[in-house]
């Protein structure tokens, strides 16, 4: 019986299913809270989103963890991401020129391979399973 090999569009779900389970389990605390990167409001995990600072329509940082981080609903959705108050608080995290850093890389053209999207999906689901393993 032959197996159909998954498309693109369904590793890049996945993909982006896996990336932000990662991300918000990253910033969570050892009981599971995480707090909104822009608001600062405390939230269980799993009642927050994996918030993009550049749309996730770009490809170049549609899975650059500078560019994704916790958010609230609030914020993410209702105040369209709060991109300016994102990108004070990415210069005061990483540094003064962070965000125009995240921005200008955020403008390449980039189209990922098959091969590279299997392995960045391989490399979070491990990176998500190690850190779900932590608060069990």
């Amino acid at each position: 019986m032959n197996k159909k090999r998954p498309t693109k569009t369904q590793i890049k779900k996945k993909l982006d299913e896996v990336f932000s389970q990662y991300i918000r389990l990253k910033y969570a605390d050892y009981r599971g809270i995480v707090s909104c990167y822009t608001c600062g409001t405390p939230y269980k995990w799993t009642q927050i989103h994996a918030g993009h600072f550049q749309s996730r329509a770009k490809m170049s940082t549609r899975w650059d963890e500078m560019n994704v981080k916790p958010q609230c609903v609030r914020c993410n959705i209702f105040k369209n991401g709060e991109s300016y108050l994102f990108s004070r608080v990415l210069d005061a995290e990483y540094g003064a020129g962070t965000a125009d850093k995240v921005y200008l890389k955020s403008e390449e053209l980039k189209n990922f391979t098959i091969p590279e999207l299997k392995e960045m999906l391989e490399e979070y689901t491990k990176k998500r399973d190690e850190l779900s393993d932590k608060m069990e």
